[in-house]
């Protein structure tokens, strides 16, 4: 209804107030007073007091939830990309609908079960309600998480050995590669670096083949001739006493060997006497000498001297020790084996002093003629076949001399690339078996984040089956029961904030241009019997709403301090645009309008009555604010002077 109630007859008086309520200012007049005729005892009069003077708009309202509209969209998967259609198959005028403070599943399937109860207080995120999807979303965790351990578990094997790169290498295979890798490098170290050794052996071969080719191509000198025969006439000695008796010294030095090897027999069978004091100094002389000469060879003295030194001091010590021990009985094989030697020496003497053996003669006489062949070949003159053997081998000599001491550039090249093939092998064995490329590593990472981030999103839509509240406030219905079938489209429950309560109230396009957030605001509440409750304008609509051609705006006005209000309840609302305090104040219907002023009639106590004029400021639908040209206390008329004392 209309803050700026000038309805009566005499609303024309008002038109300076109406001006300065509008406009915030107040027109500028001088008071003035003029007498009238006294007519007290027609006059209706009221008192002009000091007092409070409000302005205000509102109308009826209705209470809803503060943080919440009167309704709310169902969200856009429900209604899809068009809008619904209506049974006739025409699209809806608009979107659609559901009560304030709807909860909606974010997962289709059926309600198993309500964790709540109607009226029960519930914290935001709580679960209201669980949401049964045939397994759906449990069978994609699960496919989820086998795929994660599967791409996890692939990225782990190319990180230590990619299966793709075959079986790693065994110890034997790397040893080969680097055994060969090692050959090839010396091969080609002897090409570009003959060693000292190869280029005397080469040299040698040389003279070997020469001195054959010689030796063919010449005649043999005197001196071999005479050789051959002084080899042929003492093989023919051998023959001679092989085949004949043995002569006086041979038998005496066979009986000499004979009778040596029984004394030595002797010698083990008897005890043996200990090391006189003498051979003892003898002997620990022979250490002392020995550690002298090898302390005085000099540092850079050959390995062979120090070899021999050392090996002269054990020898000494080694004598010394068996001098200072008590020597042993001789063992039974060293016995034996002197017994042995006595039998060996018996029948070499009886070989001797009996007849001549086969064997003796025949080794003679293939000494004999082994010598008279050596004589022939040196009497012989040479085969053509065997000169020209002689002289291919010294070509064959010379020609690998000059390939050791300058090797040509294509062995070079070829030991060179025998080197490369042999360390490629190597770096080929090592990469068997081992980590795959980084490309393939990141691949594989890639994978693991994938199946990560599919897990996430079937975690994600499997907690949907759990309806949580939204936000902290009381579950005010449950829009459904176990068993119901759930989807986005379709709210469960509804919750609501009951301690943030508000009220929206729809105020006119003249109202509403006088009305701004902050403004105070009183609340009557029908239900509690017109209790009034303070509240504040919170929100004012920037657009209006056309109600059957009528335009009215939302406005939403916040309760403090309101208990026993609830959503739904319809009130009253007030909302104070204006206000002045302590201020004189007289009826609206004292105010009247002369020439275009406003004016008051002033009764005095005697009862004489004058006009005056007055400025105006704030008026309300019963009383009016004099700013100038009354003062508190004084009496005025009222009503044009009918009636009243």
């Amino acid at each position: 209804m209309s803050a700026h109630p000038l309805l009566s007859a005499r609303a024309a008086v008002l038109a300076v107030g109406a001006v300065a309520v509008a406009g915030g200012g107040f027109v500028a007049l001088h008071a003035t007073q003029r007498s009238a005729p006294s007519n007290s005892a027609s006059l209706t009069t009221a008192r002009a007091t000091r007092g409070d003077i409000l302005s205000t708009v509102g109308g009826l309202g209705r209470v809803v939830v503060a943080d919440q509209s009167t309704q709310v969209t169902v969200p856009a998967s429900a209604s899809g990309a068009s809008s619904p259609s209506s049974t006739t198959g025409q699209p809806s005028a608009g979107p659609a609908t559901a009560p304030p403070g709807s909860v909606f599943p974010t997962a289709a399937g059926h309600v198993t079960q309500y964790l709540v109860h109607q009226g029960e207080r519930v914290a935001a995120g709580q679960p209201l309600a669980l949401i049964d999807d045939g397994g759906t979303a449990t069978a994609a965790v699960q496919q989820a998480r086998s795929d994660l351990a599967s791409a996890s578990l692939e990225l782990a094997q190319k990180r230590v050995s990619d299966p793709t790169r075959g079986l790693p290498p065994t110890a034997a295979e790397l040893s080969a590669a680097h055994m060969a890798i090692t050959a090839s490098r010396e091969r080609l170290a002897q090409l570009v670096h003959p060693a000292r050794a190869d280029v005397l052996s080469a040299r040698l071969d040389v003279h070997k083949a020469t001195s054959d080719l010689a030796t063919l191509t010449r005649n043999p000198p005197p001196l071999a001739l005479t050789a051959a025969r002084s080899a042929i006439e003492a093989a023919q000695k051998r023959l001679d006493q092989a085949a004949g008796p043995p002569t006086q010294a041979e038998v005496t030095a066979a009986q000499l060997e004979l009778a040596k090897a029984q004394a030595d027999l002797d010698a083990l069978k008897a005890v043996p006497p200990g090391a006189s004091a003498t051979a003892l100094e003898a002997a620990q002389l022979a250490v002392t000498l020995a550690q002298q000469r090898l302390a005085e060879l000099p540092a850079g003295a050959p390995q062979s001297d120090k070899l021999q030194a050392q090996l002269d001091l054990k020898k000494a010590q080694a004598e010394l020790e068996a001098l200072q021990k008590p020597a042993p009985a001789a063992s039974g094989s060293a016995i034996a084996a002197a017994q042995t030697a006595v039998d060996l020496a018996s029948q070499r003497l009886a070989q001797l002093t009996g007849p001549p053996s086969a064997a003796t003669v025949a080794t003679a006489q293939a000494d004999l003629e082994k010598a008279h062949a050596e004589l022939e070949g040196l009497l012989r003159k040479p085969l053509p076949q065997a000169v020209d053997a002689g002289r291919l081998a010294v070509a064959l000599a010379q020609q690998k001399l000059v390939q050791v001491l300058h090797p040509t550039r294509a062995a070079r090249d070829t030991a060179r690339l025998d080197v490369a093939n042999a360390q490629a092998a190597l770096t080929t064995l090592q990469l068997r078996g081992g980590p795959a490329t980084p490309n393939d590593i990141g691949i594989a990472r890639l994978k693991v984040d994938a199946a990560s981030s599919k897990l996430a999103l079937a975690d994600l839509q499997a907690a949907r089956l759990t309806v949580r509240a939204p936000f902290a406030g009381t579950v005010t219905t449950l829009l459904g029961a176990p068993g119901s079938p759930a989807d986005v489209t379709t709210p469960i429950a509804t919750v609501a904030n009951l301690e943030q309560l508000a009220i929206s109230v729809d105020l006119s396009e003249f109202d509403v241009a006088r009305v701004r957030q902050g403004l105070p605001a009183s609340v009557s509440v029908d239900a509690l019997g017109g209790k009034h409750f303070p509240g504040t304008v919170e929100f004012t609509a920037a657009a209006g709403v056309d109600n059957g051609g009528v335009v009215t705006f939302p406005v939403r006005i916040g309760l403090r301090r309101a208990p026993g209000v609830r959503p739904g309840m319809n009130v009253s609302v007030k909302i104070v645009t204006q206000a002045r305090r302590n201020v004189v104040v007289v009826p609206l219907e004292a105010v009247q309008r002369d020439h275009g002023h406003a004016t008051v009639t002033v009764v005095d106590p005697a009862g004489k009555s004058a006009t005056r004029v007055v400025r105006l400021g704030l008026a309300n639908n019963k009383e009016i604010e004099i700013v100038l040209g009354l003062r508190p206390g004084e009496r005025v008329a009222i009503g044009g002077g009918q009636g009243g004392p």
